[in-house]
């Protein structure tokens, strides 16, 4: 099975809901390095964000293995969950409703035949996805 590299990059920090960009690199390696981008503007929160931006990049994937580099901790720590969520039927361990439950059932869905492997940290196209989601955001704002 191919293995796809995905690299993720959320430009709103706010946890609050609100517009914010987000950047992926999706990169394959065949006999030839194949990379793929993407830029998106997005409503919600910045978790809703990075989910939102997983589950976009799972679904132009076909089936692989998938290596997630990225700095958000709630992401893996979220997959890493997932099948306590399912066996507690989407509660928490304080009892609440699991938030973005939706979006979490995709990426499960998703990753059954796209099994993720989560990378924590800045990755090398961390920069310039940083670079181009600032420029996107000023062209957004002087339009």
């Amino acid at each position: 099975m191919k293995t796809v590299n995905i690299y993720l990059e959320n430009g709103g920090k706010s946890p609050k809901p609100c517009a914010g960009w987000y950047g992926y690199i999706l990169e394959y390696q065949g006999q030839r390095l194949y990379t793929r981008k993407r830029f998106a503007r997005v409503e919600g929160t910045r978790q809703e964000r990075d989910l939102v931006m997983l589950l976009d990049a799972m679904e132009r994937c076909k089936p692989c293995r998938i290596r997630v580099y990225t700095e958000e901790s709630y992401l893996a720590g979220g997959y890493e969950r997932l099948p306590h969520y399912v066996n507690k039927k989407w509660i928490t361990a304080r009892g609440d409703p699991v938030k973005h439950k939706n979006l979490w059932k995709r990426i499960l869905e998703q990753s059954a035949e796209k099994p993720l492997e989560f990378i924590l940290g800045p990755h090398g196209y961390t920069e310039w996805l940083r670079t181009e989601i600032e420029r996107r955001k000023k062209s957004d704002t002087a339009g």
